[in-house]
């Protein structure tokens, strides 16, 4: 008697119409993509909102030091600071995409290793 029981709990967990494809996490989780895909939106668009906001003040910074280095009134190394600074200024928007690609990878991995 227990052989049939056994035998017929594994077809019925078998069949196609017991399978529960909401224990399969990558169809269940779409909240958490949507949720992904707004916070990486609203990053990049708060992020490109700060650039624009100090790009100006930045700018003027950057002339008054061309200013001053022009005049040789400042040492070398506050000429290659300066310059140091102007060229992460440029590589800023390429920085925050790459934190922002890496959060999302950090994220998935951990996200990755819940079972529901």
């Amino acid at each position: 008697m227990r052989d049939i029981t056994v035998h017929t709990q594994k077809q019925k967990l078998l069949s196609f119409k017991s399978f529960n494809f909401r224990s399969m996490r990558f169809l269940e989780d779409e909240s958490a993509v949507a949720y992904g895909i707004v916070i990486i939106a609203l990053f990049l668009f708060s992020c490109g909102i700060l650039l624009v906001l100090l790009s100006n003040p930045m700018n003027e910074v950057i002339d008054g030091m061309n200013t001053i280095i022009g005049m040789e009134d400042v040492s070398k190394e506050t000429t290659d600071c300066a310059s140091f600074q102007t060229t992460v200024w440029k590589a800023m928007p390429i920085i925050l995409l790459f934190g922002v690609f890496a959060w999302g990878i950090v994220r998935a991995i951990e996200s990755g290793g819940e079972q529901t």
